[in-house]
């Protein structure tokens, strides 16, 4: 039997489907508080779906983490002098490349405050972070040294934006922005605001709807009574219920 649509289904018909995800990779201790603070408020003022690694709960296992960039449709790799000082640091920028090279994500690199060549050629406080990690967790000969080197180097070559241009932090943050509104579409508060005034209008239409068909035709036979009172009575209530509704919603 045919299941018939109800005003909730008709109202799921109107929901936004969720934004793609937008994956930021940084060095926590080190930028958790301050430039990526302020890259995560800026591209959620802007109506941008944003994952960072706080957004995870705390002792799951770095697969869980691995998964959220398989379900990114873009990734924001922000290098810094202690990026490669995190092991976690590494196998995400190895997996965002090997998510890049089959297609299924865009990465855009950022230098901050650190050289573009020490972070390509694995050199200086940025080489020396990375060597460390390497030789503390799986050792120097081990099969993952080429896998992290080369996923660097890879992410490292693409096009992307360096505090050694745009040397403010607000400038650098502001072209991020703009570089992420060319690859995903996002929700403007402004368009936001219209769709919950759209969805609120909706759903008293809805109810006003059902009422006048299915409650006022049963309690009401004689339409002398749409010139009564009692008329002007319901309408107010029906008022009423409109108000709570936009109360619950905000």
């Amino acid at each position: 039997m045919e299941r018939q649509a109800g005003p909730l289904t008709f109202l799921n018909q109107f929901r936004r489907k969720p934004l793609p995800l937008l994956f930021i990779s940084f060095r926590g201790e080190e930028l958790r508080n301050s430039f990526v603070s302020h890259v995560v408020r800026a591209l959620k003022e802007a109506g941008f779906n944003v994952f960072i690694d706080s957004h995870e709960v705390r002792g799951r296992d770095i697969r869980f983490l691995l998964r959220r960039i398989e379900n990114s449709k873009v990734a924001l790799v922000i290098f810094s002098e202690r990026f490669a000082e995190s092991e976690w640091c590494l196998r995400e920028v190895t997996k965002i490349a090997e998510q890049v090279r089959a297609g299924c994500l865009v990465a855009i690199p950022v230098f901050y405050r650190v050289s573009t060549n020490d972070v390509k050629m694995l050199q200086g406080k940025f080489g020396d972070c990375f060597v460390e990690t390497l030789e503390k967790r799986v050792g120097v000969d081990h099969p993952l040294g080429p896998r992290w080197m080369n996923s660097v180097m890879f992410i490292a070559g693409m096009i992307g934006f360096t505090s050694e241009v745009h040397s403010i932090d607000d400038d650098l943050v502001e072209e991020i922005v703009k570089a992420i509104k060319r690859q995903l579409p996002y929700q403007s508060p402004a368009s936001k605001a219209l769709e919950r005034e759209f969805t609120r209008e909706l759903l008293s239409a809805l109810i006003v709807s059902c009422i006048c068909y299915y409650l006022i035709p049963s309690l009401f036979t004689d339409l002398n009574f749409f010139a009564s009172p009692k008329w002007f009575l319901l309408v107010l209530m029906l008022f009423v219920i409109r108000k709570i509704i936009f109360y619950l919603e905000s």
